[in-house]
């Protein structure tokens, strides 16, 4: 138990010191970065809209539509 008491607190030593070194080498995202999470919303988006359905989405533009320009006659 004292070895993996020991090894944790190490391990612990090591990260807190080296974290804020690079920390501060890290100037931003990558434009990788930007693309996963642009590939990320467009899955999620994609994914909502097959669940509700095109009936559901239709409808939602219906009643904004409705509600700027008035109902249909």
């Amino acid at each position: 138990m004292d070895m993996l008491k020991t090894l944790s607190q190490a391990l612990f030593v090591r990260l807190f010191t080296q974290l804020p070194g690079r920390a501060r080498n890290q100037r931003g995202a990558s434009a990788l970065e930007y693309i996963v999470l642009a590939a990320v919303i467009v899955i999620a988006v994609s994914v909502g809209a097959a669940l509700l359905g095109d009936s559901t989405i239709s409808d939602a533009f219906q009643k904004i539509k409705d509600a700027i320009t008035g109902p249909a006659p």
